[in-house]
């Protein structure tokens, strides 16, 4: 629920400072669909996919992926190129592993983008 409030906060507070009201994205519509991503969401260690072989990864070809990985992290730049073949999305924040520590709004809003333009 804390990670939860924290996407809401940030998506209202983005909204609010990027759009104007007349704006046609109804953002509690965006926020619930980022809660239902989050409650689904199954975050991965992203190094075990460097050891992952194309026999599995091929199953989760249908899947949404979402790799973010900090500037820092050479293994997380690393992993996340491998899901290029698998048409994933792949983000590079500012940042260590994990990234989300380091740069917690621009990770959220990354999402945001990400669910709301696909």
């Amino acid at each position: 629920e804390i990670i939860l409030n924290w996407i809401q906060h940030t998506i209202i507070g983005y909204n609010y400072y990027f759009y104007n009201n007349d704006d046609n994205i109804n953002i509690m519509s965006v926020v619930r669909q980022l809660q239902q991503y989050v409650m689904t969401w199954v975050p991965v260690a992203s190094y075990r996919i460097l050891t992952t072989g194309p026999d599995i990864l091929d199953n989760v070809k249908d899947w949404n992926i979402i790799s973010i990985y900090g500037d820092l992290d050479k293994k997380g730049k690393q992993s996340s190129e491998r899901l290029l073949p698998y048409n994933k999305t792949i983000i590079e924040l500012h940042g260590r592993h994990p990234c989300y520590l380091d740069s917690p709004y621009d990770f959220v809003i990354a999402l945001y983008r990400n669910i709301l333009f696909q």
